[in-house]
């Protein structure tokens, strides 16, 4: 999920978000699913920080700027 980066950072204490097709996040994996079951794709995806953290690396050797993404909290 490309937002991960941007939820993570608004929820500083979470060490595992949930995301649904939407690509909405949620801290409880039971208000993803309530969430889930009112869309066509009901799945929900649990995304780690870490595994977060790892993707962003990805990225970056894609091409993203590095020097921008160490200098930044999350």
């Amino acid at each position: 999920m490309k937002n991960a980066k941007h939820y993570f950072r608004k929820h500083p204490k979470a060490e595992v978000l949930y995301f649904t097709a939407d690509q909405l996040a949620f801290t409880e994996m039971s208000q993803a699913r309530e969430h889930a079951q009112e869309l066509d794709d009901d799945y929900v995806i649990p995304i780690t920080r870490r595994e977060a953290r790892a993707a962003i690396k990805d990225m970056m050797v894609d091409g993203l700027c590095a020097a921008i993404a160490e200098d930044e909290q999350y």
